[in-house]
């Protein structure tokens, strides 16, 4: 009975930690807690300048997120365009601008395929 009691209370301890370390989590990484946010109707007038700057201050932090994300996803796209690019000695800096006039698009489409899709002389 006592194991059961004491388990009973580690469980509920975690449940505590996790919820915390959650709540903690969203507080630094989006600037407010959400639970202080949530609300059933409009909020009390004294709390609604409050609730609309963390409002803002949550999106503004999503969309840095996003941009960072972004970023991230962009980088490592043109990284394993780049892998297979090499194999015919091409390679991109900037995906908009160098795949922009569809040469290294081809090159890389033919890489992949491990086809010729292009005559040779269409590159000239």
């Amino acid at each position: 009975m006592h194991y059961q009691h004491e388990y009973l209370r580690v469980k509920q301890c975690n449940n505590e930690y996790n919820m915390s370390s959650t709540q903690a989590y969203y507080k630094d990484r989006l600037g407010f807690d959400p639970k202080e946010v949530l609300h059933d109707g409009p909020p009390p007038e004294k709390h609604r300048k409050t609730t609309t700057t963390k409002l803002q201050g949550y999106e503004e932090n999503l969309s840095k997120f996003k941009d960072e994300r972004d970023a991230i996803q962009k980088k490592t796209f043109t990284k394993w365009v780049n892998k297979h690019l090499k194999k015919v000695r091409r390679e991109v800096h900037d995906l908009f601008q160098d795949l922009r006039d569809g040469r290294n698009l081809i090159s890389l489409l033919e890489v992949l395929s491990g086809e010729q899709l292009v005559s040779i002389y269409f590159f000239k």
